[in-house]
């Protein structure tokens, strides 16, 4: 398991490990029970300097088994599969709800179709992004969404 803590949950270092993370130890469903964790603590740069402090806590208790980078990132790319996900259920939703089909063939084809409007947008932003000089990461996808709707909804006015 690996999941995140906030960095102000302090755990106490009971063994610091060779590649920078520790052993520490979080109380049990009883008083004396005492279930062991390794915690990885990092920090990412950005354009302004540093972020805030991530900490990642997991029962993978060996560096050379489960290296902290790879960790780290296994729970980055986590996180972009979740954002992917809320964009789909908030983002792209339709007026009638998220899936309307009530067939699992007719579900697959909707996830479907919201995933390739999804990548659409996405090349959309990207091919924009290197016009205009900029970085990808820096245009908010529900803007772009809106700005595509509008767009389309003037090329194709409801009749």
């Amino acid at each position: 398991m690996l999941w995140r803590v906030s960095a102000s949950f302090t755990l106490p270092v009971i063994t610091r490990l060779s590649d920078g993370t520790y052993l520490s130890e979080l109380r049990g469903k009883r008083k004396k029970q005492r279930v062991t964790v390794r915690v990885i603590e990092y920090s990412i740069r950005d354009d302004d300097g540093i972020s805030e402090v991530f900490a990642l806590i997991t029962n993978l208790l060996d560096p050379d088994d489960a290296p902290a980078l790879e960790l780290a990132r296994n729970y980055s790319e986590r996180w972009h599969i979740e954002l992917l996900f809320r964009l789909l259920k908030v983002d792209l939703r339709t007026p009638g709800g998220i899936l309307r089909s009530r067939s699992p063939q007719g579900i697959r084809q909707e996830i479907w179709a919201l995933l390739c409007l999804y990548q659409a947008l996405r090349t959309l932003i990207t091919r924009a992004a290197l016009i205009a000089r900029l970085d990808a990461t820096r245009i908010s996808f529900p803007p772009a969404l809106d700005a595509v709707k509008d767009s389309v909804g003037r090329a194709f006015p409801p009749s």
